[in-house]
């Protein structure tokens, strides 16, 4: 498995790598967006990141500061709007933050993950969010084995009688012969 770190030219704060693994790529992208920020900037950052990265799966996750519990709001229905116009799923379904989902994980490929979920974090305000990747996506490298010579019975002088009984270039007194 190798990693590349890659810059994404995006307005929030971010850290992005793409992961590859044979014929896989996975791009994770962690997003900050600060309440004061407009949705408008998350959403043109969510098109940045889905069009450098089309034939890649993408895993972008992030304190979004979008109230998706929220289903009746502007907001929400902007953000539902904007995941399904990319393709894109939410994966946590349960608050992050009091009654809240705030903080997110979305992709284009959940069948990706064995688990994508929340887990209690006492020191914060907020829970964490957590994901495991399916282990068939980046299967175990089979073990190499080598072989190698069992030295423990070695017989210096046997090995000298065997060499001299060989061809005469081993029966030289010098190296330089």
């Amino acid at each position: 498995m190798k990693f590349d770190s890659i810059d994404l030219p995006i307005v929030l704060k971010n850290t992005s790598i793409v992961i590859k693994t044979n014929d896989i790529k996975i791009l994770f992208c962690v997003l900050y967006k600060p309440p004061g920020i407009r949705n408008r900037t998350l959403f043109g950052d969510i098109e940045v990141i889905v069009m450098a990265s089309l034939p890649v799966a993408k895993c972008v996750v992030g304190d979004f500061n979008v109230y998706f519990t929220k289903c009746d709001s502007p907001e929400y229905t902007a953000y539902i709007s904007c995941l399904q116009n990319f393709g894109l799923m939410q994966l946590v379904d349960k608050p992050t933050r009091t009654d809240a989902i705030l903080d997110h994980i979305i992709t284009n490929k959940p069948n990706v993950f064995e688990f994508a979920g929340i887990v209690d974090f006492y020191y914060s305000d907020h829970d964490l969010t957590k994901f495991t990747i399916a282990s068939r996506v980046f299967p175990a490298k089979q073990a190499q084995f080598s072989n190698y010579r069992d030295l423990r019975h070695f017989s210096w002088n046997r090995f000298k009688v065997i060499l001299s009984s060989m061809h005469k270039m081993f029966r030289t007194n010098s190296i330089d012969d």
